[in-house]
């Protein structure tokens, strides 16, 4: 079970690394500044102002996934701050008591 999620995990972080991105009716696929249109780059072959415009797009698409995943990490470290906190209150209170 452990390698199963180890692969899922992997195979994530690979396919997550490029973007996707739709522009005049065709999906492009965008890694490191580097566009693709089925698999073959299509960089050079764009002109300008599509080229900004897709690469633009994909910045755009990349920041709110890591806005997502930054949303997602706060709960976590919310709830742990509350349970740090509850703790250093007991402590308080025992050592309000010892005095």
């Amino acid at each position: 079970m452990k390698y199963y999620i180890i692969l899922l995990f992997l195979v994530f972080s690979l396919t997550s690394f490029a973007q996707q991105v739709q522009k005049d009716g065709k999906i492009y696929e965008v890694k490191k500044e580097k566009i693709f249109l089925n698999g073959e780059d299509v960089t050079e072959a764009l002109n300008v102002e599509k080229k900004e415009a897709v690469l633009s797009q994909a910045a755009t698409i990349s920041e709110k996934l890591k806005m997502k995943e930054k949303l997602k990490k706060k709960p976590k470290s919310m709830e742990k701050t509350r349970k740090k906190l509850k703790r250093l209150k007991k402590r308080l209170k025992r050592h309000k008591r010892k005095l």
